[in-house]
């Protein structure tokens, strides 16, 4: 099992240059992301977002504490299947219902025994940018703490919550019903 712990925040140039300078460059991506549910978006009432990333499927299983998102990350299909069958779904049974077209920059930086990566993101709408934490174990902190503790020494300044989601911003242009869904936590 991998999780993931991330918060998401406006992309300004102070912090954009921050990142730049104070992090270590890992990569850049292009991430075409086709999210996929039921047509009546059964998974997204239930925080589970399928995409198809690349070619390649992966479920996120979301738990949104404050602005702090916590997602179980599964690739491999079978277990995707086992976990949508649970809604009497497959991957087979879901439908386009929004398109990411992301550039990303890839960045790192280890704070108090803490990978950090920091991906900055521009998509077709806007930008962004996330801090996240990846884990392969159910470990509980007050995450939302380490990752503030994180931006306040590296001197990180801009706005998080609901200006930074990609996915609903996206959805907003492209699809309202599925907006409507995913915008409700």
């Amino acid at each position: 099992m991998q999780r993931e712990i991330e918060k998401k925040y406006e992309l300004t140039n102070h912090d954009y240059e921050i990142i730049k300078d104070k992090c270590s460059f890992v990569k850049d991506q292009e991430l075409k992301d086709y999210y996929l549910d039921s047509t009546v978006f059964t998974l997204a009432k239930n925080k589970f977002y399928l995409r198809l990333r690349n070619g390649k499927y992966e479920l996120k299983i979301l738990t949104v504490v404050w602005d702090v998102h916590d997602c179980e990350e599964i690739e491999d299909e079978d277990v995707i299947n086992e976990k949508l069958s649970q809604f009497k779904l497959s991957i087979d049974d879901c439908t386009g219902v929004c398109f990411v077209h992301t550039q990303r920059e890839k960045y790192e930086y280890n704070f108090n025994w803490i990978n950090f990566t920091l991906d900055i993101d521009r998509y077709q709408y806007d930008a962004r940018y996330e801090i996240e934490i990846m884990l392969t174990d159910n470990s509980e902190f007050n995450w939302d703490e380490k990752i503030e503790s994180f931006r306040k020494m590296i001197w990180l300044e801009a706005d998080g919550g609901r200006n930074a989601m990609k996915l609903e911003n996206c959805a907003m242009h492209q699809n309202i019903g599925y907006y409507e869904v995913i915008s409700d936590y």
